[in-house]
């Protein structure tokens, strides 16, 4: 869902103000062309991304340098922040991870400027998951670091604090599945294979986002051990003995079980044992992992 978000500003129209906060209600928010000018310090917005489009990226970085010292709490900030965080990075690790706390630290409810964003100087990112990104990035160099355990932590903050889409199980779900291979390879660099094959494995068979990456990374851990053939034979005896068993006073009524490669499944069920053999059968996961 996409939208517009703004925070009280006396320059800004009545009307506004009211979009607004409907769109609080019922939308997230995108950069977009918007009417008007003088909110939030969309000006300076506006000009950072001219001079981006006119190739000064410097100058274009010294008006997001110059906005985030101006608006240091509104929510175009995060983006602001995490942009310099990116230029600083090829000079200064420490400075850039610096400006990403930073910019996860702030907790607007307003403040979003609209901008058509035509050069793509904010990257297109997503409003609704801009942290949750952030920690994934955080992440990516945490590990480049040899700094594992907080990679670990921002992904932690990606999967539960920064967790885009609440309210919307099914998105919810998709960028859990995003965040599983990035998981794995912080596992994998710790020496723990058994988390990573569980976190993998957990989302095998995901309909919410793309289960490929997890697949292919699945299979690459299976392969230091075993054959194909052989991780075809195990998969495929797996779903052959699913069954569905009650769940604990913390789980749901019925959950799905299945064993493989000695990690236990377990997920909640809605049908019988013979529906999810089937439906197994037929996912990108069990179709990469038994092909050769």
């Amino acid at each position: 869902m996409t939208g517009r978000l703004r925070r009280f500003d006396t320059r800004c129209p009545a009307y506004r103000i009211l979009a607004s906060l409907l769109l609080l209600v019922f939308g997230g928010v995108t950069f977009g062309q918007d009417e008007g000018s003088g909110c939030f310090g969309e000006e300076l917005i506006q000009q950072a991304e001219d001079h981006y489009c006119a190739g000064d990226t410097m100058q274009a970085l010294r008006s997001l340098e110059t906005y985030a010292e101006q608006y240091p709490d509104l929510a175009t900030t995060v983006f602001v922040k995490w942009r310099l965080a990116e230029h600083l990075l090829q000079s200064d690790t420490a400075g850039a991870l610096r400006l990403m706390n930073e910019a996860l630290a702030i907790e607007p409810m307003f403040g979003w400027v609209n901008i058509k964003d035509s050069c793509v100087l904010f990257q297109r990112r997503l409003s609704g998951s801009v942290k949750a990104d952030m920690c994934v990035e955080m992440n990516r160099i945490y590990r480049a670091m040899d700094d594992p355990q907080q990679a670990l932590h921002c992904l932690e903050l990606a999967d539960t604090k920064y967790l885009p889409y609440q309210g919307c199980g099914n998105g919810m779900l998709m960028y859990k599945t995003f965040l599983s291979p990035e998981f794995a390879k912080v596992y994998l660099q710790l020496g723990d294979t058994a988390q990573a094959m569980d976190r993998l494995l957990l989302f095998l068979f995901s309909t919410d986002g793309d289960a490929r990456p997890v697949a292919a990374m699945l299979k690459e851990i299976l392969l230091e051990r075993y054959t194909a053939e052989e991780i075809a034979r195990e998969l495929r005896k797996g779903i052959r003995n699913i069954v569905i068993v009650d769940g604990r006073e913390d789980e749901p009524e019925k959950i799905l079980r299945m064993t493989v490669w000695g990690h236990v499944i377990r997920e909640a069920a809605s049908r019988n044992a013979g529906w999810y053999r089937r439906w197994f059968r037929q996912e990108i996961g069990y179709r990469m992992l038994t092909s050769n």
